[in-house]
């Protein structure tokens, strides 16, 4: 969108996104900064998530858009109808926000300060777990000694799940 600014300073442009039948995507986005005099474009970012999960395929509309002088709090300008987009799918736009918090894992056996004596070199042994999230779990790690040493990728939340390996005797540290 371009603004014709005349007097350099701290503005504010608002926008709300709309669909063909007239219904409220988003509202309240905002982009403030300082402009100098002269002809501007200017982006409005609306969240694909938002776009996403409202379901209808567009065009959409820029139903509104305001101009305002931060530093004088007067608005200077209001277009409704703005722009309309091009056709885009719904399904274009971003589907789930990244999940950043880790699932909760509960370590069925061997318990935490678990010892196995032996004389062979290698012992079998079975890492039985939990895991609870919100969200689907793409794959779990055995890390061993900052090792990764196996990784699944069909875990099933809420039960139990097994890591069956061979470790070599001595001491091992386990996340």
């Amino acid at each position: 969108m371009e603004v014709n600014i005349t007097e350099a300073g701290n503005y504010e442009i608002e926008g709300e996104l709309g669909d063909q039948s007239g219904n409220e995507i988003e509202n309240d986005v905002e982009f403030e900064d300082y402009f100098d005099i002269g002809l501007l474009t200017v982006f409005l970012s609306f969240k694909g998530i938002i776009i996403n999960q409202h379901g209808e395929d567009g065009p959409y509309i820029l139903e509104e858009i305001i101009l305002s002088n931060i530093d004088e709090d007067i608005k200077l300008d209001e277009l409704h109808n703005a722009h309309t987009t091009h056709a885009y799918n719904y399904t274009d736009f971003e589907h789930d926000l990244p999940d950043t918090i880790a699932p909760t894992i509960e370590l069925i056996s061997p318990k935490e300060d678990y010892t196995k004596r032996t004389s062979k070199s290698f012992y079998e042994i079975d890492f039985k777990f939990k895991v609870n999230d919100e969200s689907n779990i793409e794959s779990c790690s055995l890390i061993i000694d900052n090792k990764v040493e196996e990784i699944k990728t069909n875990i099933q939340k809420d039960i139990e799940n097994v890591f069956s390996i061979k470790l070599k005797r001595g001491l091992m540290i386990g996340k």
